[in-house]
């Protein structure tokens, strides 16, 4: 009777391990080969940065000199946030003090900083606008408490 027994289980391995007829053979399905995509076109002519992003549509010029103790300040960053926080155009001045900043009629804040300085504005441009100049403030430093 164990013999008779063992060959039992020896048939019911040999047929759980073939092919078609186990549950585990059956789930690990053959990979298929990934497809093949054709690659994306190059576009025919360079993509100019002024109609895909950024300002769309009439755009005005806006020139900011930023001043720190009343000397231009290279390198200050200045940027043009909408009234929701959002940047609608950043720069940074150069040697001179100066940077161009490209955007639409519209309500803005400009911000500048350099370092431990800051300054800004609210603006309202509804034309071109001439030099606009930012004048950068040394951040206070907060009051040591005094010793009791």
């Amino acid at each position: 009777m164990k013999g008779l027994f063992a060959i039992v289980c020896a048939i019911a391995c040999i047929a759980a391990a073939m092919p078609g007829k186990s549950l585990a053979y059956q789930m690990q399905a053959p990979a298929t080969p990934p497809q093949q995509s054709t690659p994306p076109k190059k576009p025919e002519k360079p993509i100019d940065p002024d109609s895909t992003a950024g300002v769309r549509g009439p755009h005005y010029t806006l020139q900011v000199k930023l001043l720190r103790k009343g000397r231009p300040q290279p390198g200050a960053h200045v940027a043009a946030s909408y009234a929701d926080g959002f940047v609608a155009a950043s720069c940074d001045a150069n040697e001179k003090g100066l940077c161009i900043l490209k955007v639409g009629p519209g309500d803005y804040r400009l911000s500048a900083s350099y370092e431990n300085a800051s300054g800004g504005a609210n603006i309202h441009l509804t034309a071109a606008p001439p030099l606009f100049v930012i004048r950068l403030a040394e951040a206070k430093s907060p009051i040591a408490a005094s010793p009791r």
